[in-house]
């Protein structure tokens, strides 16, 4: 193998010989050295053929960029075909790998790969086995991709193929519609490697794009950054079964960002916030997150994770299970108009552990789209730590089927809106807290106190049941909709199993263009019991619809033969009072 370094001054052609000490063409038996170090940014051609000619390819075996700042462009002449350039060793150790960008210790390298003026022409595929950017300690490296595609193709079960940060500090940048592509089936990508190293990667720009094949570590031990912005993407799949983690190892750290209209993070496999470092996910000013299979998404495993979705059109769609909190803490919050949809989800803390959730802000909106979401996971061998969903004013929650409240866990509906089938119904030993907000159930199997929200039962899911007591304070309210004459289908009906307790308001509203006749009468809730009244209207007086249209005669009618208590509206009449 020869060592060719770079000689000349400036610009050069990367095929003329004079620009290389000792004088030669790099081949692919060639180690290449960028080390001039005299402070002077130059460029460095590789010159197409003409566009008759087969496309213009060069390969080294080994390259190195340690203090210099160099552009590797295309063609500057019009009439010229692009080229290509491979790295061509299949070393994937640190120590011997085929691309370094910022090797030694002092180095400040920078590495750009751009098009050529005026041609526009440039490096259609950059590519090399095993890649490093940062490598040793007290190192800089940089990567700038503004055209063609970086390609990192190694696949060892036993190497990371593309290193940003390894004990030094690495920065890669995918901009101006390039490509980042590591395909290899037993590949990953770290950024901050060990626990001096510092990573950031960036891919920034409508048709700017990484694809990642396996593996993504964002903070191995040491610290990485992961950003997507002004409509980037990153696409993420494993065939292998592996992990993105953000916040992988113990001591290290990660942050992800996703930012801006069209700015996506596309994942099929598991996706973990917090392993065994701490991360942090944000998807923030229209960015979006999916996974469009059934990965499993987890934050807060081992290190302490979060998550936020802010902003209007900020979404993360998740087909899998959503896990928050574990032995760590784990963290999700839905602000500001964000949206996140997610399979069936656990909020749960085993031993030091805790999981929290808070949905807030006007149009913020968490949908539980299939399978329970549950509050409060216990596990053999562990205790159970603090858990909670928090509901503040502006949020919705909408869960499908049911929620399970389970040894420690807390559901506060304290604003907002709650939707779920059921709660319950075999284990409740968590606490629900309403003291404010919209609570739509169908099933709630423990006594339910409504210390100052809204009682909105649905007429999809035939009304509310509740299994015990019902107890309404002042300043809370009972909402029945009246959209037909049958019941708990087109007319909203409250099954209590045990007393009801009644004050606060009962509010009437008539859907879907209805309107009653005084012969119709509506049984509107049933217990075995009724103390109180509803504060806005007594037994035999009449109530307007929120409308306006009309009013009916409220009755809170004595024991039937079967030992229940109703409450049924009668002889209804158009017009004000």
């Amino acid at each position: 193998m020869v060592v060719l370094d770079y000689i000349a001054p400036g610009d050069g052609d990367f095929n003329d010989p004079a620009n290389f000490n000792p004088p030669d063409i790099p081949t692919a038996s060639d180690f290449v050295r960028f080390s001039v170090g005299m402070g002077i940014p130059y460029t460095v051609t590789f010159p197409g053929n003409l566009p008759i000619e087969s496309l213009a390819a060069y390969t080294t075996s080994q390259l190195r960029v340690r203090v210099d700042t160099v552009t590797f462009s295309g063609s500057r002449r019009v009439d010229r075909g692009p080229a290509t350039y491979a790295v061509v060793s299949g070393t994937t150790t640190e120590a011997d790998r085929g691309i370094i960008i910022g090797e030694l210790s002092g180095d400040t390298a920078v590495l750009n790969v751009s098009p050529a003026s005026p041609s526009g022409l440039g490096l259609v595929a950059f590519r090399g086995v095993a890649a490093t950017i940062g490598d040793a300690a007290n190192s800089t490296g940089t990567l700038n991709v503004s055209t063609g595609a970086f390609i990192v193709t190694g696949s060892d079960f036993n190497a990371i193929t593309l290193i940003v940060g390894n004990q030094g500090t690495g920065t890669l940048s995918i901009t101006n519609g390039a490509e980042l592509n590591v395909p290899g089936f037993n590949s990953r990508v770290t950024l901050g490697n060990h626990a001096t190293g510092v990573g950031t990667a960036t891919v920034s720009g409508v048709g700017s794009i990484w694809i990642n094949n396996n593996e993504l570590w964002v903070g191995g031990s040491g610290a990485g950054t992961l950003i997507i912005q002004d409509g980037g993407r990153l696409r993420c799949s494993s065939s292998a079964g592996s992990s993105n983690i953000i916040g992988a190892l113990p001591g290290g750290s990660g942050t992800a960002t996703v930012t801006g209209p069209g700015s996506t993070w596309t994942y099929s496999n598991e996706l973990v916030v917090g392993n065994g470092g701490d991360g942090a996910l944000a998807i923030v000013d229209g960015g979006t997150v999916i996974n469009n299979v059934a990965g499993s998404t987890e934050i807060g495993r081992g290190g302490n994770g979060t998550a936020t979705v802010t902003g209007p059109g900020s979404t993360w769609n998740t087909n899998g299970s959503l896990n928050v909190g574990s032995t760590a803490t784990g963290t999700c919050e839905v602000l500001n108009g964000g949206s996140l949809t997610s399979g069936s989800a656990v909020i749960r803390g085993l031993n030091a552990g805790s999981g929290h959730v808070l949905v807030a802000d006007p149009g913020s909106t968490w949908t539980v789209s299939n399978g329970p979401l549950t509050i409060g996971l216990p596990e053999s061998g562990f205790s159970t730590g603090p858990t909670s969903l928090t509901i503040a004013p502006g949020g919705t929650v909408v869960v499908k089927q049911k929620i399970i409240l389970n040894t420690n866990g807390l559901l506060q509906l304290h604003g907002g809106t709650l939707s779920a089938d059921e709660i319950g119904p075999n284990v409740f030993q968590g606490q629900f807290d309403w003291t404010a907000g919209t609570f739509m159930v169908h099933l709630f199997f423990k006594s339910l106190t409504n210390q100052g929200g809204k009682l909105a039962p649905q007429l999809v899911n035939g009304g509310a049941d509740i299994d015990g007591t019902y107890t309404q304070l002042p300043g809370a309210e009972l909402e029945i909709q009246v959209g037909g004459s049958t019941w708990a289908t087109q007319y909203a009906f409250v099954g209590i199993e045990g007393p009801a307790v009644l004050d606060g308001l009962l509010r009437l509203t008539l859907i879907n263009g209805f309107v009653p006749t005084a012969a119709q009468t509506f049984t509107v809730l049933g217990s075995s019991s009724i103390q109180g009244s509803f504060s806005n209207v007594a037994n035999g007086q009449r109530l307007m619809t929120t409308d306006g249209l009309g009013s009916f005669v409220v009755n809170y009618e004595p024991e039937d033969e079967e030992g229940r208590h109703h409450v049924v509206l009668t002889e209804f009449l158009l017009g004000v009072l």
